[in-house]
């Protein structure tokens, strides 16, 4: 199976340097950019392409629920230790 960039569906890709954004993840992705159209894309998983837009946002959103459950988790294991 080979992978198609989701802005041209070109089939030719290679690695590129992973942005910081993308350290802190649910599943390895990694980034690349098509040698046809030249854009960049990230891959999820190794198997669903992505564009960045679209990655910066899911990031963001799963950013934002892991925040969410620590101060849950923390909110309700704090009045024990007290």
């Amino acid at each position: 199976m080979r992978l198609h960039c989701p802005h041209c569906h070109g089939t030719q890709h290679w690695k590129w340097n992973r942005p910081p954004w993308m350290f802190f993840t649910p599943g390895p992705m990694e980034n690349q950019r098509c040698s046809e159209c030249g854009r960049e894309y990230t891959v999820w998983f190794g198997f669903v392409p992505m564009r960045q837009s679209s990655s910066r946002l899911f990031c963001r959103i799963w950013h934002w629920v892991l925040l969410v459950a620590l101060g849950a988790a923390a909110a309700f294991l704090i009045p024990f230790a007290i």
